[in-house]
């Protein structure tokens, strides 16, 4: 008799095939969760870099929804330095319009002049601290000049950015001053806020549907003759033909 035909013999083939091959699917099921625990921990660090690493910063500059009239004014603001706000890209062509920031505010409304649609506004300052003169440009990526026009700490919950529209007309811009970068962002130092007042359009004429007067025709307390009948539908304008 030989093994392979004994009964016992075969239930222990069998038994031994399958011992082995769940040994063989638990190896293999065994490197799949390291697999997977590597993978997830690779992803989770990948979030974690993405949500907790500091925002690129981008100086955000104000672009003009439609046109009209610029105005601006300081609200409000916390900096130990002084500092004057205008316009332009670089300190030869820049123009002030508010002094003394932030001690002078809230200041009275300023007119910077007409904007068209898209167009870009280059806001600018000039911070005295120290003894220094710091410059930043809402138009330029220099270190200085993105620390004031942006947020780089996501502090203000806007992705980044400065400006919040606070009305269909009206947007505040959350800045720091030029010498922040070497201190701190807290996008507090001094608030400006911008009103832009829509430039005249024709004024369109919005007409409402009314319903025709009433004509009582069925009194018995009137008597229409034929010519009375006819100066009567020609007041309406109504154009009669008789064939």
């Amino acid at each position: 008799m030989t093994t392979s035909n004994h009964p016992h013999s075969k239930g222990a083939c069998r038994l031994l095939r399958h011992v082995a091959r769940e040994s063989a699917e638990t190896k293999h099921l065994r490197q799949f969760p390291a697999y997977s625990s590597h993978l997830g921990l690779s992803l989770l660090c990948g979030l974690a870099v993405f949500f907790f690493s500091p925002l690129p910063a981008f100086a955000e500059s104000f672009v003009a929804p439609y046109s009209g009239t610029l105005y601006i004014r300081c609200i409000g603001g916390s900096a130990g330095a002084t500092s004057d706000f205008g316009t332009g890209t670089n300190p030869a062509d820049w123009t002030p319009y508010l002094r003394s920031l932030p001690p002078s505010c809230p200041t009275t409304e300023v007119r910077i002049g007409s904007v068209t649609t898209g167009q870009v506004v280059p806001f600018a300052m000039r911070t005295q601290w120290l003894e220094r003169e710091y410059w930043a440009f809402s138009t330029a990526q220099d270190e200085a000049s993105t620390a004031a026009f942006s947020d780089s700490d996501n502090s203000l919950k806007m992705g980044g950015k400065t400006i919040e529209q606070t009305a269909p007309d009206t947007w505040v811009m959350h800045l720091d001053d030029a010498a922040s970068y070497t201190v701190d962002d807290n996008d507090a130092d001094f608030l400006i806020q911008i009103r832009l007042v829509r430039t005249s359009s024709p004024v369109t004429q919005n007409f409402s549907l009314q319903a025709a007067p009433q004509h009582d025709l069925s009194s018995a307390a009137v008597t229409l003759n034929f010519a009375n009948l006819m100066c009567y539908l020609t007041t309406l304008g109504i154009e009669t033909y008789i064939h």
